[in-house]
């Protein structure tokens, strides 16, 4: 799951993929393409049954809350001189702000639109 969501989330956008991400001259799949391509394997590969694509989005939209929380320990326990790529986390924050909003993550959340403004 994670090398999917990984691949997914730091695309540069939801329907390209950045220029150091793809070898090839071939047009990077768009983020529709690459969770129907996730639940494929899931369910013809490795043979999960009874979990359609909707459900699939949900798991995806989800992932995007608490992924970002297992990239934060990793990196508050790592020393930036000690990072491949020391700029890395700077841009991690906006692309998972962007993935969360992206998907429409927080609609899952419980009250998430029940709130009242003041």
């Amino acid at each position: 799951f994670f090398f999917f969501f990984f691949f997914f989330f730091f695309s540069s956008s939801s329907s390209s993929l950045s220029a150091s991400a793809s070898a090839s001259s071939a047009p990077a799949p768009s983020s529709v393409q690459v969770r129907a391509y996730y639940h494929e394997c899931l369910t013809k590969k490795y043979g999960i049954k009874n979990y359609t694509i909707k459900q699939c989005e949900k798991d995806w939209a989800i992932a995007c809350m608490y992924f970002p929380i297992y990239v934060a320990m990793w990196f508050g326990t790592t020393p930036d001189e000690q990072l491949v790529d020391e700029m890395f986390p700077r841009r991690f924050v906006p692309r998972a702000f962007d993935a969360i909003s992206r998907n429409k993550s927080v609609s899952y959340l419980p009250g998430a639109y029940a709130r009242s403004m003041p």
